[in-house]
């Protein structure tokens, strides 16, 4: 007896990243599985009454492209250090950062807003001296990037 999809999705460029069997025209899917790849005519023999049916026209369907890069766990990381995220200026940036002790050798911040950069660019030498040598690594509140002192770098 075969499943009866829930879905079909017909008339479609499927790539399957099945190396077999690299390219197909349907799926179908029940309770959000898919239970047949292979084309129109493979996939309509899953499907009954209840079953939608989607005619892709010739559109391109590609499997779930994941993105795990460890947002959860790089979140610990994210804040570690100073909070940096209510300083709007300059200014408010330096006085915090020379406020902070260092830990293991290092000053650590986040939630740097790239705006507190009147010109736009991100410059880590407006925050040497109060950082007095130490090596610094602050991330922006963006979580991609991160602003490193010239004593980190020379580090690296």
């Amino acid at each position: 007896m075969r499943i009866s999809a829930d879905l079909a999705l017909v008339n479609a460029d499927v790539v399957t990243m099945n190396p077999a069997r690299p390219h197909a025209t349907a799926v179908a899917a029940r309770a959000g599985r898919i239970i047949a790849v292979g084309d129109d005519a493979e996939t309509r023999d899953h499907c009954d009454g209840r079953t939608e049916i989607l005619d892709l026209h010739g559109a391109c369907l590609l499997p779930g492209l994941t993105d795990g890069h460890l947002h959860p766990v790089l979140g610990l990381d994210l804040t570690a250090g100073v909070d940096l995220a209510d300083c709007a200026t300059i200014d408010a940036v330096r006085a915090r950062l020379a406020a902070t002790p260092s830990v293991d050798g290092w000053v650590r911040g986040y939630g740097l807003d790239p705006n507190v950069f009147v010109d736009g660019v991100p410059r880590a030498d407006l925050f040497e001296d109060v950082l007095r040598g130490v090596p610094a690594f602050l991330w922006v509140n963006d979580g991609h990037s991160v602003l490193a002192s010239h004593a980190a770098l020379a580090m690296a």
